[in-house]
């Protein structure tokens, strides 16, 4: 056995304020509700039946939930990964529908709802592509 060695004490990469806001935030997130998404999705843009009035705006609403989170994983870009030119275009279009007020009318929210759900499909299958090229 050799001589005990003199080792510098460790020292956390963060502050104990830091350490507890990123606490804070991995106690609070929940995983991406794919099966959600795409049950939205295909109520938006494959039923042959356009959803009834009331279930209308709760759609519009679930939809909305889903630009804002999808657009906010795709915006959080890693430097040597910046996002794709196409990646960006969706991000302000997520934004633009994010804030578009839901039209009394129903045709008018039956649109709204359909590019909704044509942009939350654009950003789940953006990001998919830009995955899988990151693992390739």
């Amino acid at each position: 056995m050799g001589t005990p060695r003199a080792v510098a004490r460790w020292a956390p990469p963060l502050d104990a304020d830091t350490l507890a806001d990123v606490l804070a935030k991995v106690q609070g997130w929940h995983p991406l509700p794919i099966a959600d998404f795409f049950a939205d999705l295909d109520l938006a843009l494959e039923s042959p039946e356009p959803p009834p009035a009331p279930e209308l705006s709760a759609l519009i609403d679930r939809l909305r939930a889903h630009l804002k989170q999808l657009s906010g994983i795709a915006a959080v870009a890693d430097p040597h990964f910046p996002p794709s030119d196409e990646l960006k275009s969706l991000i302000e279009r997520s934004a633009s529908l994010y804030e578009e007020e839901t039209p009394q009318n129903y045709q008018a929210a039956l649109g709204l709802a359909r590019r909704m759900g044509s942009t939350v499909h654009d950003l789940l299958d953006e990001q998919k592509i830009a995955t899988l090229r990151d693992v390739e």
